[in-house]
C-alpha cells in the first residue's frame, strides 16, 4: 500500500512539516505525529506537496514541487526537472516529461534521479530547468 503524506512550510516558523493535509475553517493545517502527539500546523498553502511514493538515488523522499537532477551515463551533463502533478492524467511526473518520468523513476534504469533541492527553498535552480 502506498504511503500518502504532505509536506508544507509552517506558517509561523517557516521549517517544514509532514504528515496529513488537513483543511479547516478556510485554512490549511499538516497534522503531524510526533511520540503519541498529535498537532494540527498551520501552513503556508502554496508549499503544500505530496509525496509522490518514489525515492532518489540516495533514498530520500520525492515529493510534488521538489527539483530533481538525473544522473546518468554522463554525470558532467546535469538535467533539472520539477516534480508536479498532472491532474490530466492523475499521476505525478516531471514537468518536461510525460510522465514521473518517462525515465521511470521507480524502476531499473541507467537515469536516476537526486533531489536537488525544491521550489520555494532554492528558487535559483528553477533557472536550470529547461522549457520551465
Amino acid at each position: 500500500m502506498r504511503k500518502i503524506e504532505f509536506r508544507g512550510k509552517a506558517k509561523d516558523t517557516g521549517k517544514w512539516v509532514y504528515g496529513d493535509l488537513i483543511h479547516k475553517h478556510g485554512q490549511v493545517f499538516i497534522r503531524s505525529y510526533n511520540k503519541n502527539e498529535m498537532r494540527d500546523i498551520l501552513v503556508i498553502p502554496e508549499t503544500v506537496g505530496q509525496f509522490t511514493g518514489f525515492y532518489d538515488i540516495k533514498n530520500k523522499k520525492i515529493y510534488e514541487g521538489d527539483i530533481i537532477e538525473w544522473i546518468g551515463y554522463y554525470p558532467h551533463l546535469k538535467y533539472y526537472d520539477l516534480v508536479v502533478f498532472d491532474t490530466k492524467n492523475g499521476q505525478f511526473r516531471c514537468h518536461n516529461t510525460p510522465c514521473l518520468c518517462s525515465h521511470d523513476i521507480g524502476g531499473d534504469c541507467s537515469v536516476r534521479p537526486k533531489v536537488a533541492g525544491n521550489k520555494w527553498d532554492n528558487p535559483k535552480l528553477l533557472k536550470k530547468i529547461a522549457f520551465l
